[in-house]
């Protein structure tokens, strides 16, 4: 079992966008593996996910002396009905807890804002609480199964969610996460 970060053991983290390489993102996926509902080497290669990622999706990072421990994935390749989706977001075990997904998920919501996306969606399995809760904290809501998000919904696994956020309703309380 991981160790957990306390004060004392904490290690300095610094952020970054798409600085990782596919072997730092498979290390880094494989490290969070058993955090997803169900895990996520039950849903996809680790490798080739990790390929894909590097290769289309904007990434923004949390790295410690000990490699990627943060990472949020997210695709704003559908700018014809200005959406970007949310494809990973994971923390490693030893850091869970000292903010770094709210932080890393702020830095996303921001520059899907500039990028003049007016939707940002994603999917979660409804057994993670931990994560449905903090999506909520950052504004997301659980979607209609309408529009743009109908063909997401009608793609996911029955046991997820799809939550989305409107970026023309984002609050002031973003600012402040």
């Amino acid at each position: 079992m991981a160790r957990r970060v306390t004060p004392a053991t904490a290690v300095p983290i610094s952020y970054a966008a798409n600085r990782s390489a596919i072997a730092d993102i498979a290390a880094h996926l494989a490290r969070c593996d058993a955090q997803f509902i169900p895990p996520l080497s039950t849903r996809v290669e680790l490798d080739v996910y990790a390929a894909k990622i590097a290769a289309h999706a904007e990434r923004f990072e949390a790295w410690a002396e000990d490699g990627l421990v943060g990472l949020i994935a997210v695709y704003c390749n559908d700018a014809a009905r200005q959406t970007g989706f949310i494809t990973n977001v994971s923390v490693v075990p030893e850091q869970s807890g000292r903010g770094i997904a709210t932080r890393l998920l702020r830095d996303c919501i921001d520059h899907v804002r500039r990028a003049r996306f007016a939707l940002l969606s994603l999917r979660v399995g409804q057994g993670n609480g931990t994560a449905i809760r903090l999506y909520w904290k950052c504004g997301f809501k659980v979607a209609a199964a309408a529009g743009a998000v109908a063909a997401a919904a009608a793609a996911a696994e029955k046991s997820d969610i799809i939550m989305t956020l409107e970026l023309k309703e984002v609050s002031e309380r973003h600012a402040r996460l």
